[in-house]
């Protein structure tokens, strides 16, 4: 079900609070990005819930007048909490930070460790791995949201259509073997008059 884009008042991120938050591009789909990001296709085999929604912006092409990371749609959320620190973090920051939530660990990394992203605890009403989108409004990979209920269809109406074949095919054979029994016992039961002439004749 396609929603409609909305944009809460009670994020921790600013959105287009300061000089830094201006438009920069105009996607296709007519939707905007933010603080210097351009407009890219949704990743291949992605689809967005909101009406309309056939692009994102990408957020690492961001400028401000700050050192600040973004995230969301249109990179309008700004970075609330910075989850890597230490000697050893350098432009690691944009890597691992969260915008609507806090980071799981603050993790200062040692030297030639490879970073990653720790992940976010979403405030109410968030949800993604930044924490930048509304609950309802991620990106999901398309047909997973509906995949694992068309399996189980699938196999629930694959499953008994073979056994209750196979329980046909057993009592066919059953009937189709009795029948062959009770025909060869009813030859040999009767025995035919030129043969009952024969052994007469035999026997004289």
């Amino acid at each position: 079900m396609e929603v409609s884009m909305s944009l809460s008042n009670t994020s921790k991120s600013r959105f287009l609070d300061d000089i830094d938050k201006s438009i920069s591009d105009q996607c296709p789909d007519g939707n905007f990005c933010y603080n210097g990001s351009k407009c890219i296709p949704l990743e291949k085999g992605y689809r967005s819930p909101l009406a309309g929604r056939t692009y994102r912006c990408d957020c690492s092409t961001t400028t401000t007048l700050s050192t600040e990371f973004f995230a969301g749609y249109g990179c309008e959320y700004d970075a609330t909490d910075y989850c890597i620190d230490g000697p050893y973090a350098g432009a690691a920051k944009s890597i691992s930070f969260c915008t609507n939530g806090q980071c799981l660990e603050n993790w200062y990394p040692q030297e030639g460790e490879q970073l990653y992203h720790v992940g976010c605890t979403c405030d109410d009403g968030w949800e993604g791995d930044y924490c930048e989108y509304l609950v309802g409004q991620a990106p999901y990979r398309y047909p997973e949201r509906n995949i694992g209920k068309a399996y189980a269809i699938s196999f629930g109406i694959a499953i008994p259509t073979i056994i209750l074949s196979i329980i046909g095919m057993v009592i066919w054979n059953k009937r189709k073997a009795t029948r062959s029994d009770f025909k060869s016992k009813k030859q040999q039961s009767e025995t035919p008059i030129g043969q009952l002439q024969v052994d007469r004749a035999d026997i004289i």
